[in-house]
């Protein structure tokens, strides 16, 4: 059955007790001309603050807000956009970034001449050099994953940021269902789109800043939890060859191995060991070095000795940075 989206763009947000964050961004928004976006909406994870207060706060008909009846957890809510877009583009922004300025008419510039493409990545201030794309239409997952590997420090983070992002629904449209079903990966939002690439779509890389990127404030960003949900990425269903398939899960693991060792020898963890090898298992091993894999294990074999770790570790990384 054929998709029925309306026309135009809408902005949705994901959210969930950022009340602060939350009013920051929207505050970037409304500063802008909003007149080419349909909507802009809040899919609230049932915070602890009443969001419709800030609903009260910004008199524009084209706001509103879903909260859901229990906390969906993160992963299941960043994917919970997809049920509450109406229109064919959508603007996928965390609620702890900021728009740009003039960032809504840069893509309303760039949206009539990509109506085929299936996703639309900008480039991101506050992240160096690793936020900016090439001008570039690529085809195919392939050629995805060719572009991530042409530089030579792998943009791991930039692949799985979520706020510089453009979706067209009505290409991915018959693969939204697997962003639920793999929503465990930690990247749902991105499953459609790879999904429509390994079918023969395109997507659209440009240069053109939308968004600020701001670091979390107070906030206990755990790589354990993620580098587990992202290593499963190797059950996808992708028709890619064994090289490519082992090209596609190191682009796509933004937690690597040395910032997860780092991660699980400074902080409290439950079975640090475990984790470690259970990410290991599902996705290193498929694509580290030789030598990599040597240095993985002695990480793991450290992990039991953490006192011991934590003095060895300035020297352990120095050696990681010699070899690799």
């Amino acid at each position: 059955m054929k998709p029925n989206y309306f026309d135009g763009i809408s902005i949705i947000i994901p959210s969930y007790n950022r009340e602060k964050q939350l009013c920051r961004l929207l505050d970037s928004i409304f500063k802008e001309d909003i007149s080419d976006i349909y909507e802009i909406v809040v899919v609230d994870n049932s915070s602890d603050y009443d969001i419709y207060e800030i609903l009260s706060k910004y008199s524009s008909q084209k706001f509103r807000v879903v909260r859901n009846s229990f906390n969906i957890k993160m992963a299941t809510n960043m994917v919970n956009t997809f049920l509450h877009c109406k229109t064919k583009w959508m603007w996928l922004i965390s609620d702890d970034d900021v728009i740009c300025e003039n960032s809504i008419k840069k893509i309303s510039n760039t949206l009539p001449k990509n109506l085929n493409a299936a996703y639309l990545k900008f480039s991101t201030e506050g992240t160096c050099s690793y936020g900016i794309e090439k001008n570039r239409e690529v085809e195919g997952l392939e050629k995805f994953i060719d572009y991530y590997l042409e530089d030579k420090n792998i943009r791991r983070g930039n692949l799985v940021f979520v706020s510089n992002g453009v979706f067209n629904l009505e290409i991915l449209h018959p693969y939204l269902g697997n962003a639920f079903e793999f929503s465990y990966t930690y990247i749902g939002f991105l499953i459609p789109v790879f999904f429509a690439l390994n079918s023969g779509s395109s997507i659209v890389f440009s240069n053109e800043v939308i968004i600020k990127y701001l670091s979390p404030e107070n906030e206990n960003w755990s790589f354990a939890t993620v580098g587990l949900g992202l290593s499963t990425l190797s059950h996808l269903p992708l028709e890619l060859n064994n090289n490519y398939l082992k090209k596609f899960l190191n682009i796509t693991m933004a937690v690597t191995f040395e910032k997860l060792f780092k991660y699980l020898l400074f902080n409290k963890v439950n079975m640090p060991r475990q984790t470690y090898k259970r990410i290991y298992l599902n996705s290193y091993i498929f694509y580290l070095t030789p030598i990599e894999k040597i240095l993985s294990k002695f990480c793991y074999l450290l992990l039991s000795y953490p006192r011991i770790g934590r003095v060895l570790y300035p020297h352990f990384l120095k050696i990681i940075n010699i070899l690799k």
